[in-house]
């Protein structure tokens, strides 16, 4: 079974992420292209990052019932890398949509992992199979983006 069955569209992402998609103007575009910050490559980029991962935690070997399931913890885990990837500042908020989306990301993939009877270790903590962290981890132990600061000479 290749991924490719439950690859999201740089439009699925568009779809979660609406706010995420204006151009150099401000306008609203409702998609990611050339003119919007992160452009329709850069998206591309983190969809397959997350396509990666998940087909890591599921095994590459699913049941095409569990596709659609599949999908949408893409969908979360590639929204979730944009917010953490350009705008860390936000991410690193409490109650960010970063946060949001990591929160919906690790209860789908418990469940899913729980569906395809699949042994996580430690007695079915799910914990470690999820990316959500604190910033020493996700922030690749770099402080948090709020303590970053300019530096005038």
């Amino acid at each position: 079974m290749p991924t490719s069955d439950y690859t999201p569209t740089v439009q699925d992402i568009a779809l979660m992420l609406r706010a995420r998609t204006r151009d150099a103007n401000g306008e609203l575009v409702k998609d990611f292209n050339d003119q919007t910050l992160p452009t329709d490559t850069d998206v591309t980029g983190l969809i397959q990052t997350a396509v990666d991962d998940v087909c890591g935690a599921i095994g590459p070997d699913i049941d095409s019932q569990y596709f659609d399931t599949a999908k949408v913890l893409c969908i979360y885990l590639a929204s979730a890398n944009v917010e953490l990837s350009y705008y860390p500042e936000q991410a690193a908020a409490t109650n960010s949509m970063y946060d949001k989306l990591m929160d919906r990301y690790n209860a789908k993939l418990t469940q899913l992992l729980e569906d395809l009877e699949i042994d996580v270790g430690d007695g079915g903590d799910t914990e470690g199979a999820g990316f959500y962290g604190d910033w020493d981890t996700i922030g690749g132990g770099y402080p948090p983006p709020q303590w970053w600061g300019y530096v005038s000479w």
